[in-house]
């Protein structure tokens, strides 16, 4: 992955699309979403077979709504990254999901409110953000979380806890 990585950037420096000062960013934003793509296709089977398609794929867009202004945990490595989003989705859906009633609904907005709001946005060291683009990221994960929250409970209003 990396090989191919390093191809791209040398074609966009040479091609002037980016500068050399841009290489870091560049390369973990294309790490990131290549990496990305490559896990969430057997995390979507695993999710789909343990609580079916529409809760699986709503779980998702979700996850990957709030994680646009939040950023995220960000391992020491790819393995590890792997490992723990694989202990983590396990945790969740053979642990809590099935668990979910009104109540525990309400504790897990609670806490995804309190996280969100003390944690948010990981500023990971690759990618340098402003003071200003802090703040708008902060805002807008508050903001994201308030609106999933919102949706979540509505959904368990009207009946809809599993999809």
């Amino acid at each position: 992955m990396s090989c191919i990585i390093d191809k791209f950037i040398s074609q966009c420096i040479k091609n002037e699309i980016i500068t050399p000062d841009q290489v870091a960013w560049l390369r973990y934003g294309l790490e990131l979403r290549l990496s990305t793509f490559l896990v969430l296709v057997p995390f979507l089977a695993l999710a789909w077979y343990l609580v079916g398609f529409s809760t699986a794929v709503l779980f998702f867009v979700c996850f990957f709504y709030l994680k646009r202004f939040t950023g995220g945990y960000h391992a020491n490595s790819k393995y590890k990254c792997l490992i723990i989003s694989i202990l983590l989705e396990l945790i969740f859906l053979l642990g809590l999901f099935p668990k979910l009633n009104y109540l525990m609904d309400i504790l897990v907005n609670v806490l995804s409110i309190w996280t969100v709001f003390i944690f948010a946005p990981y500023n990971h060291p690759n990618i340098h953000l402003t003071y200003s683009e802090r703040i708008a990221l902060q805002l807008g994960a508050r903001r994201t979380v308030f609106l999933l929250v919102v949706g979540s409970i509505m959904l368990s209003q009207i009946g809809c806890q599993k999809l």
